[in-house]
């Protein structure tokens, strides 16, 4: 491996490099967080010759109430959310209940109902904390 030059690492992190390098990245290459809970996450694939494009887009809603999650999905299917970013998931449902245990201020108990309601339903996702 080449040693790095350090000033190659001092330009490298001038904030106007990184700026104009995240400037020049298009929405799309990572996905995307939209407003009003909704999130695109965008994989791209080539194969045979033919370029794949898989555009997934998520809504969240806890108790009828649109909540805005920002997600990344990588290419083995795990979802990840800057929100908690030392977790993965296997599913989206998965992190939406970790982030109720996390930030229980944020989603306060609907009236008449308990915090452990749907814990083990016939869906059978837990968070399942990973890496």
């Amino acid at each position: 491996m080449d040693k790095l030059d350090s000033k190659d690492l001092d330009a490298a992190a001038d904030p106007k490099m990184l700026g104009a390098y995240l400037s020049s990245l298009s929405a799309g290459d990572e996905g995307h967080h939209g407003h009003g809970g909704m999130a695109e996450v965008v994989r791209k694939d080539d194969y045979k010759g033919h370029h794949i494009v898989v555009r997934t887009t998520y809504r969240f809603e806890v108790d009828g109430r649109t909540i805005d999650v920002p997600i990344m999905l990588d290419e083995d299917g795990n979802v990840h959310c800057h929100s908690l970013p030392n977790y993965q998931f296997k599913s989206a449902t998965a992190l939406v209940r970790e982030l109720i245990d996390t930030f229980p201020e944020d989603f306060p108990t609907p009236s008449g109902g308990t915090t452990d309601a749907g814990k083990g339903s016939a869906q059978g996702e837990g968070a399942g904390k990973g890496a």
